[in-house]
């Protein structure tokens, strides 16, 4: 019988796997990449397509067309297919973000022979009815409206402007008016562009037997594509910067939102891989730096996170935050006292260990599944990070010492360098 008045010893995690991933190449020169395990028989299918809201003319054109594209065809009506999706038991979605186009399906293995003809048709031949425009443009103009109201989208969209240069599509931001003037022919013609018009790259992730295998090789070979090449254009952020805060005065608000980036010039694998347990220790988990002195000792704000962003424009180390706006140069203050004492004071064992157990934790969950594992590919891809990243994360989190920790805040988390931005109620 359990002992129940025993704690259970705390094992250390050690040794973690990541499933291979296969790659080939169809003969329409599609690449698909393969993540096999027989947990069930099911899988989990992703296209993506170089292209997103920072590559067309129009983010809410290509907004409208992924929210559109499962809402009829030349031969099925929207009802029909949602019927469908329904029916087999599958899960479907289209989304976009900056610089990627993605449609996903998750279905059982058996029924993939029904669902994949009308995966294709999808992809080939969708219609984007007006009556389905109308009220999509009517949502996604209310849920815009909305969003423009709120300190966390203006804080985020001031502090952009700090870094991005000027014009670049994250700050250039669209005229919300744009959406009620966009008809089925703008649609349509994104729809060409990108969806017809860009090779996607492909992403099998279950059991993917020989015969699943030959039933996708069949149908996707009969996908017609544009040329494959990269549609994204890609424009550095600003590397040589200097320390600035910019304030935007939103009256009547409970809290205001703080926004602080550091770029991050050049980095090396090796830096980087120690960058992030390091950024970590400052904001990164509850135990951090950041909650435990501005949250929990001093009560400035509910929540605070310093994370690392990772992107093909470059990589920026991320503050956010909420607080009341009379306590918002407060809590830059201290988020700077707070890096000047990582920079110069070396972590204790006890708070290295939780560290570490907290990252190989959070790498733990990358390999709990096979769509987790998938999913962990797909980002690797999505901003250029090698594939033997994971390896090289969990080897450097086991020999990371204190002095790691010490170096990396010195050599990054450059203050000098530190761009504030705040939204709310407080005065310039």
């Amino acid at each position: 019988m359990i002992d129940r008045t025993i704690l259970p010893p705390v094992s250390e995690i050690s040794n973690l796997k990541l499933q291979p991933i296969q790659q080939f190449t169809l003969c329409n020169g599609i690449t698909m990449n393969i993540v096999n395990r027989c947990d069930a028989d099911v899988c989990k299918i992703v296209l993506l397509w170089n292209g997103g809201k920072y590559d067309v003319n129009s983010k809410y054109g290509l907004s409208l067309m992924t929210s559109l594209l499962l809402n009829g065809t030349t031969q099925h009506t929207s009802d029909q297919i949602t019927e469908l999706f329904d029916f087999y038991g599958s899960k479907v979605s289209c989304t976009c973000d900056n610089h990627f186009t993605k449609f996903s399906l998750k279905a059982l293995n058996r029924t993939l022979p029904d669902l994949l003809p009308l995966v294709l048709e999808i992809l080939q031949h969708a219609t984007f009815p007006e009556n389905e425009l109308s009220a999509k443009a009517r949502k996604l103009y209310a849920s815009e409206s909305m969003q423009r109201k709120t300190v966390q989208f203006q804080s985020a969209n001031l502090c952009k402007t700090l870094f991005f240069p000027p014009q670049h599509p994250a700050i250039t931001d669209d005229n919300i008016e744009d959406i009620k003037n966009i008809t089925q022919d703008d649609i349509i013609a994104i729809y060409n562009d990108v969806i017809k018009g860009v090779k996607p790259e492909i992403y099998l992730a279950g059991n993917i037997t020989q015969e699943v295998l030959s039933i996708l090789k069949a149908t996707f070979e009969n996908l017609q594509t544009g040329k494959a090449g990269q549609k994204q254009r890609i424009v550095p952020i600003l590397q040589d910067v200097k320390t600035q805060t910019k304030k935007l005065f939103m009256p009547n608000q409970v809290q205001s939102s703080l926004d602080i980036a550091i770029p991050i010039g050049n980095c090396s694998e090796a830096d980087y891989y120690k960058l992030r347990p390091t950024t970590v220790a400052l904001g990164g988990y509850f135990g951090s730096r950041l909650n435990k002195i501005i949250r929990e000792e001093k009560g400035l704000t509910y929540g605070i996170r310093a994370s690392i962003v990772n992107t093909l424009e470059g990589k920026v180390i991320c503050i956010n935050s909420q607080c009341a706006g009379k306590n918002a140069n407060e809590v830059i203050e201290e988020i700077i006292r707070q890096i000047n004492i990582l920079k110069t004071e070396s972590i204790s064992n006890k708070e290295l260990t939780s560290v570490r157990r907290y990252y190989l934790s959070a790498l733990s969950n990358t390999s709990e599944s096979i769509f987790s594992t998938l999913d962990y590919y797909i980002s690797c891809y999505t901003v250029g990070v090698p594939l033997n990243s994971f390896a090289e994360r969990e080897k450097t989190i086991h020999n990371l010492t204190a002095e790691d920790i010490t170096t990396a805040a010195k050599t990054y988390f450059n203050t000098n360098k530190m761009l504030a931005a705040i939204a709310g109620d407080i005065k310039e």
